[in-house]
């Protein structure tokens, strides 16, 4: 129920500006993974309410325990009981929650640890009350440990007053100067902010931005320090030396959303600019459009022509505005409805390749951006052969099978496969070809992001177990399976060893060998599949994501052994479950969406075959593109069903002849030739 509440394109109201032309639902904004669980978290009831539909699927998260909360204000658990009481009821007129408690925690340990609970209670001047304001009690907690920092730190201070106006949670490491960056460490100490684990990020807390914003309103500063703020973005991206990207995103959109006098200024267009070219990017068209049109408004408010576009901005955006006038008429006239919230935008590989020379040069191999440019040219190599020749090999279904789409994008050479893991349905041959060189070699890629794993993180890391799996899909795509099959054996090594046996990486990682087993008609596949399937069930439950790709091989072979029925059967029920929890058109869905196309052309349900490829053939165009590995697969067996059906008259002949042989065709389309 929660899915479907944040699936209604409704659910953005509350979250978003009524003008800013977003088609996606809430749902879109949440990350797709197989490994993880994702929890939704709403300060108001009245949203929760309305997403989970009934109040019995609500969980209120609860303040903290008496003896937590005391251990979080005192650093310990006190043996006498007058300070544990004592400690227990300033928890209480503070709410009891972990954020505020921080307040009196930093204060006591960072400022004066020679202060006792009622020194500080007096020093800070609670209101007597038999039923505390919790805000207002914080934020007299929050005040008195912001004077202090002012005071010492006068620079930190002012660091957050920039940080805290934003509305978002997360702020990335490129929103800041060198010299203010340093500044962090100042307010994690002041228990104002936390930094990521890996130092890219801070975390501001919902009660530190009130807190901060209702002492900027008290003083009338929120705005002096919007504009502020606003200038900041300006000076780093007017120039283009610095482009946007995903983690800056948040915070220029929060920032546009300002009223400030300054806000209709020039720096406003120059962001509204910025933010239209990367929804450009990405294939948000929309989004695009509607900034695009907001920065040339910004730019004909300005009669001096001084300080907004400059003559080449303003013509960069009439013509990208005309590009995207013209694509959505063509995709009205096409189609007749708007193009899904979902549908794929492909990068250009020359592109992509032009950006990885260019980094290399300014940055180095070894920066964390030349890594991120490669593992996206390698995840698009993979995933799109056909954009520089389609291979007419078939594919074998039953080994191709992960039902893991091939990447369009993505990071898997941080280790981080997820969504963009690259293994997906389709065997063809990518080694270079028609005037490619080895940089286009998906293979050459990963080996070079493998090294870079080993270099950076160490030889049994995960990052490197996962950049083994991404090289062994590779290679296997290539038919050199030897490799294959050495590298998916080391990424198994690392995950058992870094997670144990039992691990969903782990499980994924073997079930892959299991596939390259099957392919080569290996006679442990099916026993390994079996083997991922009994733990996978044990640890993620049967109807798990990852779960249901594994009983997905498992039908395969259902198939194998002419069980056609049952094999159709259990396709199905791992469709219908997929449409559920994943989605219609995610590549998973999809991928079993085939396999069951192809079990009704082997049972003679020809009628059923052809409106499942075609449909699955339409969404796959749309959601991964013509050229993606998947869509070029079922586009071959659609072919080749139409062209059996053609042969045969189309009369639609069920006798048990004719159905030997369709089931035959079926099986050479899975197996391949041995």
């Amino acid at each position: 129920m929660v899915v479907d509440g944040l699936d209604d394109e409704s659910s953005l109201d509350w979250l978003t500006d009524s003008d800013t032309h977003d088609e996606r639902s809430l749902w879109d904004f949440i990350p797709r993974g197989r490994h993880s669980t994702v929890l939704v978290t709403t300060r108001q009831a009245r949203l929760a309410g309305r997403f989970a539909e009934r109040l019995q699927f609500v969980v209120e998260v609860k303040p903290l325990q008496d003896k937590d909360a005391v251990f979080m204000i005192l650093g310990e658990n006190p043996k006498d009981t007058p300070r544990f009481e004592q400690a227990k009821q300033l928890a209480k007129k503070l709410g009891g929650t972990a954020g505020v408690l921080a307040f009196p925690h930093a204060y006591r340990n960072k400022i004066d640890k020679k202060i006792n609970l009622k020194e500080y209670e007096g020093m800070v001047g609670f209101p007597d009350s038999t039923k505390p304001d919790h805000t207002t009690n914080a934020m007299l907690a929050w005040k008195r440990l912001f004077r202090v920092m002012e005071k010492k730190h006068p620079e930190a201070a002012s660091l957050l007053c920039s940080v805290g106006v934003l509305e978002v949670q997360s702020i990335p490491k490129d929103f800041f100067q060198k010299a203010d960056w340093k500044l962090t460490p100042k307010l994690e100490m002041y228990g104002m902010i936390e930094r990521s684990a890996d130092d890219r990020f801070i975390r501001v807390t919902g009660i530190v931005r009130l807190c901060l914003q209702r002492y900027l309103e008290e003083r009338k500063e929120k705005e002096l320090i919007e504009e502020k703020v606003l200038r900041q973005l300006y000076e780093t991206l007017k120039d283009g030396d610095h482009e946007l990207d995903e983690a800056l995103l948040p915070s220029i959109l929060a920032a546009l959303k300002f009223r400030t006098k300054f806000s209709e200024g020039k720096c406003t267009a120059t962001l509204h600019l910025k933010v239209a070219q990367y929804y450009q990017h990405i294939g948000r068209m929309e989004a695009a459009k509607s900034h695009f049109e907001k920065a040339l408004t910004r730019r004909s408010e300005d009669s001096k022509r001084r300080y907004y576009l400059s003559d080449k901005d303003v013509e960069t955006a009439r013509q990208a505005l005309d590009k995207l006038g013209l694509d959505q008429k063509s995709l009205s006239v096409a189609g007749g409805k708007k193009p899904s919230s979902r549908a794929c935008f492909i990068p250009n590989p020359q592109e992509l390749r032009s950006e990885l020379r260019l980094l290399e040069e300014s940055s180095g191999r070894e920066h964390t951006s030349t890594i991120q440019k490669l593992a996206e040219l390698a995840a698009l190599r993979l995933a799109h052969p056909s954009m520089r020749q389609p291979s007419q090999t078939k594919a074998n279904n039953l080994a191709n099978n992960r039902g893991l789409p091939a990447p369009t994008s993505g990071s898997p050479a941080s280790g981080t496969p997820g969504n963009n893991d690259p293994s997906g349905n389709g065997s063809s041959s990518l080694a270079p070809q028609n005037g490619d060189t080895l940089e286009d070699d998906p293979a050459v890629l990963f080996e070079r992001l493998l090294e870079s794993a080993i270099n950076t993180h160490g030889l049994n890391t995960m990052r490197t177990a996962n950049a083994h799996y991404s090289l062994a899909i590779a290679y296997e795509r290539q038919g050199n399976f030897p490799k294959s099959e050495q590298h998916f054996s080391q990424a198994i090594v690392i995950a058992r060893d870094r997670l144990g046996p039992e691990s969903p990486e782990c499980l994924r990682m073997l079930r892959a060998l299991a596939c390259l087993y099957a392919r080569q008609g290996n006679t442990q596949a099916e026993q390994m599949f079996a083997l991922a399937l009994q733990s996978q069930i044990k640890v993620l439950g049967d109807t798990h994501p990852e779960t249901l790709i594994t009983r997905h091989n498992v039908a395969l072979f259902l198939e194998e052994a002419e069980e056609w029925e049952a094999a159709g059967q259990e396709l199905e029920r791992i469709l219908g479950l997929q449409g559920y929890w994943l989605g219609r058109d995610a590549p998973e869905t999809l991928h079993t969406a085939q396999s069951l196309a192809l079990n009704y052309a082997a049972r003679n349900k020809r009628k059923e075959a052809e409106d499942l490829f075609r449909a699955t053939l339409a969404t796959q165009e749309q959601v991964l593109g013509e050229t993606h590995v998947d869509t070029m697969t079922t586009a071959e067996r659609l072919r080749e069903f139409l062209e059996n059906a053609q042969g045969d008259g189309g009369k639609g002949d069920k006798g048990a002849k004719k159905e030997d042989n369709d089931k035959k065709g079926v099986k050479d389309g899975k197996k391949g030739k041995k």
